[in-house]
């Protein structure tokens, strides 16, 4: 985790403050090595917790089997939001659509919404 800090500009090591970490996309740690997905998600979570750092980790999808790569992240998300698009050789457009599959401790919405990312506001979305 030291390099990990080195390299993000932290000065003495680690954050005194709780921090946000982005990775797009897990699948690139794995994709060598799927059947290590499991193991390394799960440490890489453990040393976020003990550093009290909040995770925005992305993870793709087979368009053809709609399965994630590796074992995917499900098994360490406090929360996932599935994201995905229509068959646009069916539909003739784009549909791009939204699902919160799990929400840890949090009653929310099952719907799925149909989003539009427009100029200006970004992802904007209604109820399907």
């Amino acid at each position: 985790m030291a390099k990990a800090y080195e390299l993000l500009g932290f000065e003495e090591g680690r954050p005194s403050e709780p921090s946000r970490l982005i990775i797009d996309s897990m699948t690139a740690f794995w994709a060598d090595k799927p059947a290590m997905a499991r193991a390394f998600s799960y440490r890489l979570r453990q040393a976020l917790y003990r550093q009290n750092i909040t995770a925005l980790l992305t993870s793709q999808y087979a368009p053809t089997t709609e399965m994630s790569f590796g074992f995917g992240l499900e098994h360490i998300a406090d929360g996932i939001i599935h994201m995905w698009m229509d068959n646009v050789t069916e539909v003739k457009e784009v549909r791009r659509w939204l699902i919160i599959k799990k929400m840890r401790m949090t009653n929310h919405s099952k719907k799925a919404y149909k989003v539009e990312i427009q100029p200006g506001k970004g992802v904007v979305s209604s109820e399907a």
